[in-house]
């Protein structure tokens, strides 16, 4: 399959919630890139909102795409998805039918729309089973790359030091340990699947933001990049060629899905 990534969040929104906030997991951890960290609500009170205002220009949207979450474990019944220009009245909603059985990540493709409020609607028994919780939230365009132009490279880096103390004693340290990386060459691309390239950059900002890779074999993967891509975004008119990207997966609390259905642990 095509390769997918998604780093459209919502880190330059203000960020409500109908029922608030848990101590100590704020809205604000929705807007931090790490996958550790969470927002949850203060109840469990049924069809509560969670939403993101994006100011007074309307935001492209295409896709919502939730990690670390508690979705399957609060009962509901759907997960809407609702749209509005002025925050009062909404338009186009979208429901999503869990039946417990959700996944994460969770990964939904909606009608292409421009909204200055997006938020999500969760709608299940009264009350429900939990308090609901997200990790990462991302509201936006998603990048559908080309096929590859070849087979694309994967394979597992470790970066490991190894030193001898003054006993004799050799000690070492995996700074990284195991992670999965991989390169992919484009060819041949399509205007829009250039813009949708330069977005993922533009995003990312070079190395400083990871992002979500969906792979060949349809596994979802946290990562970044390996360098960084901005300079060959250029200036003005001018975009220097760029054929190919390299980036490594971020091993935080995730286990690494590897080919033929094997799974390594998350590293805590």
């Amino acid at each position: 399959m095509n390769p997918i990534f998604i780093h459209d969040g919502v880190r330059s929104a203000t960020l409500s919630a109908s029922s608030g906030s848990l101590t100590g997991y704020p809205l604000t951890n929705l807007q931090t890139d790490i996958y550790s960290s969470l927002w949850q609500s203060a109840n469990n009170s049924n069809n509560q909102t969670l939403q993101a205002y994006f100011g007074s220009t309307a935001k492209a949207v295409s896709s919502v795409f939730i990690a670390h979450h508690n979705l399957n474990n609060l009962g509901l019944t759907a997960l809407n998805i609702e749209l509005s220009n002025d925050g009062s009245t909404w338009g186009s909603t979208y429901s999503v039918n869990l039946n417990n059985t959700v996944g994460d990540p969770l990964y939904i493709i909606i009608t292409p729309a421009y909204a200055n409020y997006i938020r999500l609607r969760f709608t299940g028994s009264s009350p429900l089973s939990s308090f609901p919780f997200i990790g990462m939230l991302y509201f936006g365009v998603q990048s559908n790359m080309p096929l590859y132009s070849n087979n694309p490279e994967r394979g597992l880096q470790s970066v490991a030091t190894v030193a001898t103390a003054l006993s004799g004693q050799r000690y070492g340290s995996s700074v990284y340990a195991d992670r999965e990386s991989w390169k992919i060459d484009f060819g041949g691309c399509h205007a829009a699947d250039n813009d949708s390239f330069m977005r993922l950059i533009r995003n990312a900002n070079g190395m400083q933001y990871p992002f979500w890779f969906c792979d060949m074999d349809g596994n979802w993967h946290f990562c970044r990049f390996k360098k960084n891509y901005m300079p060959y975004l250029g200036k003005g008119n001018i975009v220097f060629p760029l054929n190919g990207i390299e980036f490594d997966e971020e091993r935080v609390g995730l286990p690494m899905l590897l080919p033929g259905g094997y799974t390594v642990p998350a590293p805590y």
